[in-house]
């Protein structure tokens, strides 16, 4: 199983989509417009994100989201792919926030985070439903 796509909403079309092909360079592969506008995206290596706005949807700014809490963390291959996208994001004026000079985080217009670190397989724990139980129990 892996996932498919990941869909938040959005407030202004024009802005996400300039962000996701020109600073991701990802490429739209879908779009419905009905009552609301859908946007997809192809993620490179595999899935999808999905983008929805509403005629009536406010443009007001989008709340401080701590970074490290709320993300959708996508996988780069190499270090040197990492200082590529540092590069890019400082080329476009994103701002960003590197954590133990190893993960990147930055968000879109819409402020939906985005992270970026190199790929390496999570070692498995096997505290981990221990961990859960004793949490549950506070």
């Amino acid at each position: 199983m892996r996932i498919d796509h990941v869909a938040h909403p959005i407030r202004d079309p024009y802005a996400t989509h300039r962000f996701y092909t020109d600073v991701m360079g990802f490429e739209l592969v879908q779009a419905y417009a009905g009552t609301k506008l859908l946007l997809l995206y192809s993620v490179p290596g595999g899935g999808s994100l999905a983008f929805s706005a509403s005629p009536d949807r406010a443009t007001t700014s989008q709340p401080k989201v701590l970074w490290e809490e709320s993300h959708v963390g996508l996988t780069v291959s190499s270090r040197a792919e990492l200082e590529h996208w540092l590069n890019r994001l400082k080329q476009f004026a994103i701002p960003h926030e590197v954590i133990d000079d190893e993960r990147v985080y930055f968000s879109d217009p819409d402020g939906l985070v985005l992270e970026l670190e190199v790929k390496c397989k999570a070692p498995k724990n096997p505290a981990a439903l221990e961990i859960l139980a004793l949490w549950m129990r506070k």
